[in-house]
């Protein structure tokens, strides 16, 4: 089985070492925000990056949704994070 199944959900990327998500910021142009899934893999850190991403000026409902649904789609291997760490 070839793992993830999704690399892209919206604007949001999983990193090639498959670590993170990145979201490349509209302005100031390239720049970009990196949130790691070793720090999603409970549900309170999870909701604590939700929670922090709704709050940012830049952040679109749409892109709040496609992080949500990246997370869900990545739980087998946040998963597996834990068991790594």
């Amino acid at each position: 089985m070839t793992w993830p199944p999704r690399m892209r959900w919206g604007r949001w990327r999983l990193t090639r070492d498959h670590k993170a998500l990145e979201y490349r910021l509209r302005k100031p142009a390239g720049e970009v925000y990196y949130v790691l899934l070793s720090d999603c893999r409970t549900r309170d850190g999870a909701l604590m990056w939700i929670t922090h991403l709704a709050c940012k000026p830049w952040m679109t409902d749409a892109d709040l949704g496609c992080f949500v649904r990246a997370l869900i789609d990545l739980h087998g291997r946040l998963e597996r994070i834990e068991e790594e760490a």
